[in-house]
């Protein structure tokens, strides 16, 4: 029962002492709350260093996972638009070419269309380099 009362104590002067220190009461509060119910003992024998280290694991892991999920640069080539959808033309339009837009990938391709791409070619996603 004394444990019990002196562990109250003790969560009742985080809380206390979280919200005097926050310009946001609440946020503090939630934070120091949730913290709490970390440092102290979780009743199945895990230690703070424990759920630490697994958290980090977790967050590797996931980051592992995304990179495996990532498509590559096949997919990538696949989900280009076709010329004719784009409207593309080997010769310049007036004084854009392909060559001047910001999808240009020298030195014959397009980070928007597929396929072989001429410098001097055109098409309807053209957009001027700055």
């Amino acid at each position: 029962m004394a444990n019990q009362t002196s562990r109250g104590v003790r969560e009742l002067s985080r809380l206390t002492a979280a919200r005097e220190v926050s310009t946001n009461g609440r946020a503090a509060l939630a934070w120091e709350t949730s913290l709490s119910s970390l440092t102290d003992d979780p009743g199945d024998g895990r230690s703070r260093r424990r759920i630490v280290a697994e958290i980090a694991f977790l967050a590797g892991a996931v980051g592992v996972l995304d990179l495996l999920a990532a498509p590559d640069r096949a997919d990538a080539a696949a989900s280009k638009l076709p010329q004719k959808a784009v409207a593309y033309q080997p010769t310049p339009k007036g004084k854009f070419r392909c060559d001047g837009c910001i999808q240009w990938e020298p030195p014959h391709g397009c980070k928007v269309v597929a396929g072989v791409i001429d410098p001097a070619g055109w098409c309807s996603v053209f957009a001027p380099k700055a």
